[in-house]
């Protein structure tokens, strides 16, 4: 799936992209954005990259790589912060949370709490499906979920 970021606003903005390890069974995690690679560590708020990104340019990429032997389950945190040309003042952008897991039945537990829906898009952001409440009937591939309910949240899900 594809994870990007782009500049919306009418302004050039610098781009500051934060990673941060929110739980990893085994393997690393290597986040490359905004010309930078870096591996992450547990528990440590990493700063991936920064740049200008110019009013309406085009978007900028950021590749996930998790390396594992056996267990694939963990899921980390990107957050943005963005500054305008000339100013000190640092203003919190969105945040995501990427979830990596191997096995298809963490979605159908997730899909079981109460009162959740769920839109479904694929990674070039379609929507596929709308305010779907179990997620197990779903074909195998790689899935964008914006969950309502008790808390909005949006999440990568891959169905094997």
């Amino acid at each position: 799936g594809e994870v990007y970021i782009k500049n919306t606003s009418d302004k050039n903005l610098t781009v500051t992209l934060f990673s941060r390890i929110n739980s990893v069974d085994e393997g690393n995690v290597t986040v490359c954005a905004l010309g930078g690679c870096t591996p992450l560590e547990e528990d440590n708020s990493t700063e991936i990259g920064s740049q200008m990104l110019l009013a309406g340019s085009e978007k900028e990429s950021i590749a996930i790589e998790h390396t594992y032997e056996h267990s694939e389950k963990g899921s980390i945190t990107l957050k943005l912060t963005t500054k305008e040309l000339g100013s000190e003042q640092e203003i919190e952008g969105p945040t995501i949370i990427v979830k990596f897991d191997t096995n298809p039945t963490g979605i159908v537990e997730v899909a079981s709490q109460k009162g959740l829906t769920y839109d479904v898009f694929n990674t070039q952001g379609t929507l596929l499906y709308r305010q779907l409440t179990s997620l197990s009937g779903l074909p195998k591939g790689i899935y964008i979920l914006k969950q309502t309910g008790s808390k909005k949240a949006i999440k990568k899900f891959v169905v094997r």
